[in-house]
């Protein structure tokens, strides 16, 4: 699915527009539940901006709190209690924060909603701004309304910069095209580039806007899936090295495997570069 890289989207500096962006992001998380903001400003909410009041995740409730430093264990204690006191029922109440991920908060409150949870009352969990803003950036139109700023060619031109980033032509890009694993034993370490590069598409914010530049993406982590499949059946990892080594084979399952590479590794050039020149 197309989308933005969400590292670059700051939060607002506005309280009420930080509880829209939260709304809308908790929505497309939990799809076909319907939240709604509790209450309007000047009215008590008791701990409480937006409800999960139909769906299957009814009850779900979220607590906004955009500021400019970490939220205490204290903050969030408070929280609960002003929640404790929402007139609907609650199976779990999230602290949505614009700050970024902080392990001690997050160790503390998961530490608290177990506590609770063994009690019999509801858990509490939190959502930092990285998880809010991934979420909002799974729909485009929706991302859009709230950051019109941000255009389709300067998402594909930071994607695709990020990408030559990731992986430069001079590294693995430059191995694959020597065929350099056509032999007995060589280095895999010379191929982390490309396995970095498929890692880092598991993240649905690196994607391209444009519907040709994606579908080349997904087609070289298809050839990297492909060449790394074959490595993976006909070599064997020495111990404690990089160095792998090649399966006992004959002379003509040698041709045979050097030839399945080599195509193997032409195609996901060919992606490679059609990528960098979308035009060609």
């Amino acid at each position: 699915m197309p989308n933005f890289n969400t590292s670059r989207i700051p939060a607002p500096e506005s309280a009420s527009e930080f509880e829209k962006i939260v709304n809308a992001a908790v929505q497309i998380r939990w799809k076909g539940t319907v939240f709604q903001r509790y209450g309007r400003p000047g009215q008590q909410q008791d701990g409480v901006d937006s409800y999960a009041n139909s769906g299957p995740e009814v009850g779900i409730a979220i607590q906004c709190k955009n500021t400019c430093h970490t939220i205490p264990l204290t903050v969030v204690q408070q929280e609960i209690d002003k929640a404790e006191k929402f007139k609907h029922p609650i199976k779990l109440l999230y602290v949505a924060t614009s700050q970024p991920n902080d392990r001690n908060t997050q160790d503390n409150v998961w530490k608290l909603s177990r506590e609770r949870e063994s009690q019999g009352k509801f858990g509490v969990s939190l959502l930092f701004w990285e998880d809010i803003i991934s979420d909002l950036a799974k729909d485009i139109p929706t991302l859009l309304s709230f950051y019109p700023i941000l255009s389709q060619n300067d998402n594909d031109t930071k994607v695709l910069e990020e990408l030559k980033s990731i992986l430069p032509y001079n590294g693995s890009i430059a191995f694959v095209k020597s065929h350099g694993f056509c032999r007995k034993i060589f280095d895999d370490s010379q191929l982390n580039q490309l396995y970095i590069f498929w890692d880092r598409c598991d993240d649905p914010a690196f994607a391209f806007q444009n519907e040709n530049l994606e579908r080349l993406k997904l087609q070289l982590i298809t050839n990297i899936q492909k060449l790394g499949g074959i490595i993976g059946q006909n070599y064997t990892r020495q111990l404690n090295s990089h160095l792998i080594e090649r399966h006992q084979l004959q002379d003509h399952q040698i041709t045979e495997l050097n030839n399945e590479l080599e195509i193997a590794a032409d195609n996901l050039l060919n992606n490679y570069n059609r990528l960098l020149s979308p035009r060609t």
